[in-house]
């Protein structure tokens, strides 16, 4: 089973084992909520982007659901030393076994994630927001050749402005 578009909200990662199937398409950011909230949109033109997924089901040797997966987007995050806007490329791999509870989870290889279902559907939607934020970087930068950030205007003499709190060291040490 191979899809090229928009996958589906649940599917059932069982029977897409029992096949070996694999779903391929992709996934507007603007329909995940709490990606899209940390995102950079601008107000007056319509952006569309896209998730790009890749998701392999199968069953391991203890007959497990196991997903192997490749999730790559672009999104536009605010670069925190100029704030403008910043393409940001997000490539993850995701390789999950899916359990019904905690005592499943701990017998989990290392090399895989558990990933307790609370029914026997996944939500791809929520697994896609879960994975490309956790891949967010911390604070999103341009590149140094096209940041626009400008630095203060060196003093006289070659010297930078005085620190801005110098007059509170100042103060503190008068009291």
């Amino acid at each position: 089973m191979t899809t090229s578009s928009r996958l589906p909200d649940r599917v059932d990662p069982r029977r897409l084992a029992a096949t070996q199937a694999r779903l391929e398409g992709h996934w507007p950011l603007a329909d995940l909520p709490r990606l899209a909230s940390s995102l950079y949109w601008l107000r007056d033109s319509a952006v569309t982007a896209d998730a790009r997924l890749v998701l392999d089901f199968g069953e391991d040797e203890q007959r497990r659901v196991v997903m192997d997966g490749q999730l790559s987007a672009t999104v536009p995050l605010v670069c925190q030393r100029c704030l403008a806007s910043v393409a940001w490329p997000i490539h993850v791999t995701v390789r999950l076994t899916m359990v019904r509870d905690d005592e499943a989870a701990a017998e989990v290889p290392r090399d895989r994630e558990p990933l307790v279902l609370d029914d026997d559907s996944l939500a791809v939607g929520a697994l896609v927001d879960d994975e490309l934020i956790l891949a967010l970087p911390l604070a999103a930068h341009c590149n140094n050749n096209d940041c626009s950030r400008s630095e203060p205007a060196p003093r006289e003499g070659g010297k930078r402005p005085d620190n801005p709190f110098a007059g509170l060291a100042d103060w503190k040490r008068g009291n």
